[in-house]
């Protein structure tokens, strides 16, 4: 019985002792994908790329503005008369008119042509577009955008 407990533990203790390293000429990497994620962090941008100022009569004057709105997903592309705010001379006009109008977009783009009409006549025109007038699908609104026109037309 000695015998038997002997020989077991010599079978244990050469196999324990016999050490086999095995080189590889490949390694072999498995990762995969399970998951893309875009994350949108930047709010729609505003950029006004054009601007023409027409007469229309002896005390009003229409504005076409051109902008260009940089934003991958957009959610609104309509522009309510809310959103706009035209001062003349520094007071602000309550009685304009507003139409807004989608041309073309891009991969990241959007141009938009925005005329206004009914606007008196004065030495400096400003237009502002409010913040928040584009949002994107994800809620980031745009920031305010502001262009100061000089008036060409004085009385």
């Amino acid at each position: 019985m000695k015998k038997k407990y002997i020989c077991i533990v010599l079978i244990i203790i050469t196999c324990l002792s016999i050490h086999i390293k095995v080189y590889g000429k490949y390694v072999f990497d498995q990762t995969f994908d399970a998951v893309q994620i875009n994350v949108d962090r930047k709010r729609p941008a505003i950029s006004i790329e054009q601007v023409q100022q027409k007469r229309t009569d002896e005390l009003t004057q229409s504005v076409e503005l051109f902008i260009k709105v940089f934003e991958r997903n957009l959610g609104n592309d309509i522009l309510s008369p809310n959103e706009v705010e035209v001062y003349v001379d520094n007071q602000k006009v309550e009685t304009v008119t507003l139409s807004c109008i989608k041309q073309n977009s891009t991969d990241n783009n959007y141009f938009f042509k925005i005329d206004i009409g009914e606007i008196p006549i004065g030495e400096n025109i400003q237009i502002k577009i409010k913040e928040g007038a584009f949002t994107d699908i994800v809620g980031w609104k745009s920031n305010e955008s502001i262009e100061t026109i000089k008036g060409n037309f004085l009385l």
